[in-house]
């Protein structure tokens, strides 16, 4: 109705497959999987591998993998265990991604990777353990090995931009400023952000190509980190020292090439455009000391002697200061085993955390009901363990 809201939902996407034979064809197999057989010196290339199952699979370890040679290799982080189902030679299968890598080649040339093995955990109805009859199935396992794969690389196409500083894949970048209002014995701090999927390695700090109106200092790279996402992105971050060399209203454009694989280009962006108003200074040659001087950065005099610290603090040799170094010592390595084991549980499949936490369980029952021997209390834990 007129001069109401209307709200719209978003539409769905459904894909339907054809249904497949559950009949036939093999129990289970895993398969190495890349997008393209084709890919540039730097480029991501994503290896999944995949399990094709007709059977409940309770879990899996990767036993062996090839050697990759001139490939960096980064392993890429899952959160969705979802399954689907798919039809291959006329048979329907469970699908399931197990381990996903993203792969940088470092050269040109032919690359052949032999294939994988995983150990497959299946439960086992007609298997008994030996241990206890309290347990009526268990996991066999099943050795399984995917297929080779081999790709091509090609180097990267030239001429390059005289802006390319070495991204290869998909970029964005932003850049800040800490001011806009400056004098000629002003440097500006300028902070270029760039977020993109190629080799992290490969990308260094842009040439902004900012003409003769500025003075830029060497780049100093202040972070590199990865982001948790499917595209595998990392986002790199430099620092400018930027000197305006004259006064007026000065306009800063930095540009920024990458080759983009699926085109087979490469792109010129402009970052941003930053407006300046830079007021004519009085002394000159003195903009980087006053920078320093303003982040309170100050060089410490060179030191002529050398003194033994074991002689010039007692606080430093005494038990106290010892024992509490020592003490901060175990206090971090508890923290770095506590992250460890969370990371271990955060990556374990959710039926096996419930089976271990029911197994543990159990166990503590038995070895109660054991130390009862044949009395009523025994016959209680044993009716709880099972």
């Amino acid at each position: 109705r007129a001069g109401k809201n209307v709200l719209r939902s978003q539409p769905l996407t459904i894909k339907v497959v054809k249904k497949g034979k559950t009949d036939g064809g093999e129990e289970f197999f895993v398969r190495a999987e890349i997008k393209s057989d084709t890919a540039y010196v730097g480029q991501q290339v994503r290896l999944k591998l995949k399990l094709y199952t007709k059977v409940r699979v309770e879990r899996y370890d990767l036993v062996s993998q090839p050697e990759f040679g001139d490939i960096y290799v980064e392993e890429v982080s899952r959160y969705d265990r979802q399954s689907s189902l798919e039809v291959v030679d006329g048979i329907q299968y469970s699908t399931q991604i197990l381990r996903e890598m993203a792969l940088y080649p470092q050269k040109s040339g032919s690359y052949k990777l032999n294939g994988f093995v995983m150990r497959l955990g299946i439960p086992d109805a007609n298997a008994r353990r030996s241990n206890s009859f309290f347990f009526s199935s268990r996991l066999r396992t099943a050795d399984v090995k995917t297929n080779d794969l081999e790709f091509e690389v090609v180097p990267l196409p030239e001429p390059r931009p005289v802006s390319y500083s070495g991204g290869i894949g998909n970029y964005r970048i932003q850049m800040k400023s800490d001011r806009t209002r400056l004098s000629t014995d002003d440097a500006l701090s300028l902070v270029v952000t760039i977020q993109g999927n190629g080799d992290k390695r490969m990308l260094a700090a842009p040439d902004l190509n900012l003409g003769e109106e500025f003075e830029v200092y060497d780049a100093n790279e202040l972070s590199t980190e990865m982001r948790r996402d499917q595209a595998h992105n990392f986002v790199k971050s430099f620092e400018y020292l930027i000197v305006p060399k004259q006064s007026g209203e000065l306009w800063l454009d930095p540009e920024f090439s990458y080759f983009q694989p699926d085109s087979g280009k490469y792109i010129t962006r402009k970052i941003d455009s930053l407006w300046l108003e830079v007021r004519q200074g009085t002394a000159e040659g003195k903009a980087l000391e006053k920078f320093k001087e303003e982040q309170e950065l100050e060089l410490a005099p060179i030191q002529t002697s050398w003194e033994n610290p074991s002689q010039s603090s007692f606080w430093s040799q005494s038990i106290w200061y010892k024992g509490i170094l020592g003490l901060w010592g175990l206090m971090f390595l508890g923290l770095l085993w506590v992250k460890r084991k969370w990371d271990a549980d955060r990556e374990m499949d959710p039926k096996l955390r419930k089976y271990l936490k029911a197994r543990k369980g159990i166990e503590n029952r038995l070895e109660r009901a054991n130390a009862f021997e044949d009395s009523r209390a025994f016959h209680e834990e044993l009716s709880l363990a099972i």
